[in-house]
């Protein structure tokens, strides 16, 4: 709008479009702090982040801890039983596979009982 149009308008006019940006204003007032409580709460969530993450972590340095002890106990078992321990029958290797082909029957059985 021109300034030529805005002093052509009456008073009641005027006073309209003043009430219409003040309700507007209002409107992206409350737009801007609803948009302001979300970013606060998303940055609230990075230290939760950062927590889970070293948790991860420790839980890989666990996991990792166990991995070695597990290796330096087949190397002392072969060293002390041989290289072919582990391909004998009821070997590790056999019974992890064992296992393994256990636990995919249970899900299927389990997944057969839901439906």
């Amino acid at each position: 709008m021109t300034e030529k149009e805005l002093k052509a308008l009456s008073r009641k006019n005027l006073i309209e479009l003043l009430h219409a940006q003040s309700t507007e204003i209002e409107l992206l007032t409350r737009e801007l702090e609803k948009k302001r409580e979300t970013l606060k709460n998303r940055t609230v969530g990075f230290p939760v982040m950062g927590s889970l993450v070293k948790a991860h972590e420790a839980a890989e340095d666990y996991i990792r801890g166990g991995q070695k002890a597990a290796d330096r106990f087949t190397a002392a078992l072969k060293e002390i039983c041989g290289p072919d321990i582990l391909d004998r029958p009821g070997s590790a290797d056999e019974s992890q596979q064992d296992e393994s082909q256990q636990d995919e029957s249970r899900q299927d059985e389990s997944q057969q009982n839901e439906t």
